[in-house]
């Protein structure tokens, strides 16, 4: 529980700072996981492709990236476009916290781009052709940059 109160104490540090100082917070290879000790009151379920896991400790770590996400969605309406891309959590596999925060917070970045329409045209097309995979989650179809690119280029049409 102290974790939880000392992550979103940083948060709201984070917050009240520059933009460039919480912008480099996101580029973090890694968010800090919260403690994962069971609790008394924890609720356990049973999924068909993991078996057994804590539905609580789940509902804590989405808990905790939805607050880090919401100091960020400030900052990503006003940064440049371009910068945008760079900010996409790249990769496979995250863990914990730093995974509902990379899935969610590159759901963030292509919504953002997406409202930014047609008037960014130009510069989706000179990402068209990029192949960083983007993390989408364990369950998520596989996307690249590109991909997320040519599909905002084709509703912009």
């Amino acid at each position: 529980m102290n974790k939880i109160i000392i992550s979103t104490s940083i948060l709201i540090l984070l917050y009240c700072g520059c933009h460039n100082q919480s912008i480099k917070t996101w580029q973090q290879e890694h968010i800090p996981d919260i403690d994962s000790t069971p609790q008394p009151n924890d609720v356990y379920e049973t999924s068909p492709k993991s078996g057994k896991y804590n539905k609580s400790l789940i509902e804590r770590r989405q808990k905790e990236a939805t607050a880090y996400l919401n100091v960020m969605k400030n900052d990503i309406k006003n940064t440049p476009t371009e910068e945008l891309f760079n900010l996409f959590k790249l990769g496979l596999s995250y863990e914990g916290v730093d995974y509902y925060v990379a899935r969610d917070g590159n759901k963030l970045l292509v919504e953002e781009l997406r409202q930014r329409g047609a008037s960014i045209k130009d510069i989706l097309e000179k990402y068209k052709n990029d192949t960083r995979i983007i993390f989408t989650g364990s369950s998520g179809p596989s996307s690249s940059i590109g991909t997320v690119c040519n599909e905002l280029l084709r509703k912009a049409d």
